[in-house]
């Protein structure tokens, strides 16, 4: 007899993350999402008996081993932030105080570097990316938000501070200043766009015929004799 529960939290273990029913389904050989259901309730079970800090958590059509919440302090010990190298953790920041964002608005911020780092995060599924227009768009991922501790986007300002406060004071504020220039800059593209389409409504709407107004003395009088006849 096949030991489905035993595999379903090796496969949890080995792979840190959430893992469909699709995917359970398909490395163990399950016949259906009951019998996973089954065995991930007798795992639920044994961790409860013998009061395990790990803990199985369903999401949407999935599950995931996690620490319980009383032992993250001493886990984020070991797993801390400063284990991505520094610019790439700049890059994350800018990306988390954003999003969702273009690429191209966190390559005008970074620069050309910012692709490598954007490939590193999405390889760490930090975020992940989807087309959108000429770019792509950037979104978070739920493993950013465990692996940070935050809740939806409610504190990533905060988070944001505290790695901007673990970066040298002069990079921070050429960080600060690259943002606050991209934003202007996007500002000003938006107000240009805006104002050239209320001028092309304004010419659309008058459509009336135009009378030249007399520029010289002698005209207007020329004008007003025409206009006696």
């Amino acid at each position: 007899m096949t030991d489905y529960k035993n595999q379903i939290e090796a496969l949890l273990f080995a792979s840190g993350r959430l893992m469909d029913s699709e995917t359970l389904l398909r490395l163990t050989g399950a016949s259906n999402k009951q019998v996973l259901e089954t065995n991930i309730a007798k795992l639920k079970e044994e961790y409860e008996k013998r009061d395990s800090p790990i803990m199985i958590v369903e999401e949407k059509d999935g599950w995931k081993l996690t620490v319980r919440e009383q032992y993250l302090p001493l886990v984020r010990k070991i797993v801390s932030e400063m284990e991505l190298p520094k610019t790439v953790l700049e890059t994350l920041a800018v990306i988390a105080w954003k999003a969702p964002v273009l690429q191209s608005e966190i390559v005008d911020i970074r620069h050309n570097k910012a692709y490598d780092h954007i490939a590193v995060l999405e390889e760490l599924e930090f975020l992940k990316k989807q087309p959108k227009g000429r770019s792509m768009q950037i979104t978070l991922t739920e493993k950013f938000y465990t692996y940070f501790d935050v809740e939806g986007g409610r504190n990533i300002k905060e988070i944001f501070g505290k790695v901007m406060q673990k970066i040298p004071e002069p990079e921070t504020k050429e960080l600060a200043m690259e943002i606050t220039k991209a934003e202007q800059s996007a500002q000003k593209i938006e107000e240009k766009v805006m104002n050239d389409e209320n001028r092309d409504e304004t010419s659309e709407l008058d459509d009336s015929p135009k009378v030249n107004e007399p520029e010289t003395k002698d005209e207007k009088k020329e004008q007003e004799e025409f206009s006696e006849l």
